[in-house]
């Protein structure tokens, strides 16, 4: 295939981009479906990074891609794209898959996927360690998760101890390192992280950085992130906001609504033409109702323009979505996002969402929601029905 964008089950990041996950594990993605293969995938420290990028599993799945088969790891990609056009996986295509890397990939990858492999996009989870607990999320990112879960083993998880010792031992495979991802956890809580942009700074690289954070801190310990930002080229700070005020503090515990926009002021004032601020919204049954309010109140904030808010429609877990509301509440959230401006403005943006809220009522999966988040009040002091009282007709 002349043009592997044409071809449904391709993504370029197996050919260009490491991911570690906070158990150690290198992923495909960070959204990979791990399933019952888990195990296949190898630990960060099973070998050099060409070895591990060329270990059967990971050979397996470049070569299922380019002969156009299903990879079952990427279900999640899948899963996005029949709801709208957007998807880790076309995004990653778009955005890194370029024609010199694409005459690469067809030309250099042998026929069971083997292929010469160099880091061009880096995205290591260093860690759990967040000092939030959203209500989508768990310990496996979240170490406040252990304050409501009885989990029987507890982190915080560290996913490569010595994060300059790794890098040094790998430095010829990152000598092309051009992209670098930041997640959590939360990362401007994890020391590594702070650890690797001075590694970066001490070779001489200049990757474009991008930020998931959840906007809660600009200082940590002897760090100052603006500081150390100030010797790269490219920085994109993207924060993750469901909502403002009281719902966007419920649905990710720890946020503080006035905190947090005070911060992103400072970011503001200190970013250049070559660094911006971007808002990843997370679209679920929580704020299903509420997301065009939310595109209203961003507009009146200086450091962010409503094209630069990414949402993002949630899929997993199942009974998060927006899909599961009754049938009433459904038709009020349709209606509200049809009339809204923003709609009619940036039509693409909300097209997973609507997409997500035509399917049926599931009485199973609302049942889960209403069990799971009766759970969480419980442990966390706090009422669903205080903050959304639309939901009280059907919560019972």
């Amino acid at each position: 295939m002349k043009n592997l964008k044409d071809n449904p089950t391709f993504c370029v990041l197996p050919w260009m981009h490491l991911h570690v996950n906070t158990r150690n594990k290198v992923l495909p993605c960070c959204i990979a479906d791990k399933g019952e293969d888990y195990n296949e995938f190898p630990n960060s420290t099973d070998g050099d990074i060409n070895e591990i990028m060329n270990s059967d599993v990971f050979k397996k799945i470049r070569s299922d891609m380019l002969n156009g088969e299903a990879v079952k790891h990427c279900s999640q990609c899948y899963e996005l794209e029949k709801y709208s056009s957007h998807s880790s996986r076309k995004h990653s295509n778009n955005k890194y898959l370029t024609p010199d890397l694409e005459n690469r990939i067809i030309n250099e990858t042998a026929s069971d996927g083997e292929y010469d492999f160099d880091v061009l996009y880096f995205d290591t989870r260093f860690s759990n360690v967040c000092n939030y607990k959203c209500r989508m999320c768990g310990a496996g990112a979240s170490t406040k998760w252990y304050e409501d879960v009885d989990y029987s083993i507890k982190g915080p998880y560290i996913s490569i101890d010595n994060i300059k010792e790794y890098c040094d031992s790998n430095i010829e495979y990152f000598k092309n390192l051009k992209y670098v991802y930041f997640a959590g956890g939360e990362p401007l809580v994890q020391t590594q992280h702070y650890e690797f942009l001075e590694w970066c700074i001490e070779n001489n690289l200049d990757p474009e950085l991008y930020y998931q954070s959840n906007g809660s801190i600009l200082k940590y310990g002897k760090y100052d992130i603006l500081d150390l930002w100030s010797n790269f080229s490219k920085v994109t700070y993207s924060v993750s906001i469901d909502c403002f005020g009281e719902v966007g503090e419920y649905i990710r515990t720890g946020y503080q609504d006035k905190k947090v926009k005070e911060n992103l002021r400072k970011v503001c004032d200190f970013f250049g033409s070559n660094k911006e601020i971007t808002i990843n919204s997370t679209f679920m049954v929580y704020n299903a109702l509420f997301i065009t309010d939310f595109f209203d109140e961003i507009d009146l904030e200086p450091w962010v323009i409503n094209n630069n808010v990414y949402p993002q429609l949630l899929i997993y877990p199942e009974y998060l979505q927006p899909k599961v509301l009754p049938k009433e509440l459904k038709e009020k959230a349709v209606s509200k996002i049809k009339n809204s401006k923003w709609y009619k403005q940036f039509p693409e943006k909300f097209e997973a969402l609507l997409n997500n809220l035509k399917e049926e009522s599931n009485e199973e999966l609302w049942s889960s929601f209403v069990e799971h988040t009766k759970d969480l009040d419980k442990k966390r002091k706090e009422n669903l029905l205080e903050i959304i009282p639309d939901f009280g007709g059907y919560y019972e």
